[in-house]
Parts: structure tokens; C-alpha cells; sequence
């Protein structure tokens, strides 16, 4: 499942990190706006799930034991 918040957040930090108004920081910023229109529609079309995302534990230690029937 590709994470499309994420990837409007880069898009958008590298869209203001171009501060400068010269012709390849427009260059690049057109392209960005581009690219970010392009997410915006694959999200948009993308098919709903109904499967919820539960956070993974990164250390098997730290996830909790299952109980054993009849204990």
C-alpha cells in the first residue's frame, strides 16, 4: 500500500526548498506541481480498503504474548 501523505509531504518540502526565482527553480517547481496533481488523482482513484493498517512493533520482545486456550 503506497503512502500518498508521505509522499505529498516530500513533494511539498522539495516544492518550498526551491526559494529562489530563477528560471530552473520555476523549471522544477512546475514539474513538482505536476507530479503532486498526479498523486492527488492515483489517491483519488485508488480502490478503497477495508483493511485497517495496526502499527508494527519493531521488536518481537516488546508485542504481546498470546494466551494459551484453558489458561
Amino acid at each position: 500500500m503506497s503512502n500518498y501523505r508521505q509522499c505529498r509531504a516530500y513533494l511539498i518540502n522539495a516544492f518550498l526548498a526551491l526559494d529562489e526565482e530563477t528560471p530552473e527553480d520555476d523549471r522544477l517547481r512546475r514539474a513538482i506541481e505536476f507530479v503532486l496533481e498526479a498523486v492527488a488523482r492515483t489517491e483519488r482513484d485508488a480502490p478503497c480498503s477495508n483493511v485497517v493498517p495496526f502499527p508494527a512493533s519493531s521488536n518481537l520482545a516488546d508485542a504481546p504474548r498470546a494466551k494459551k486456550p484453558g489458561t
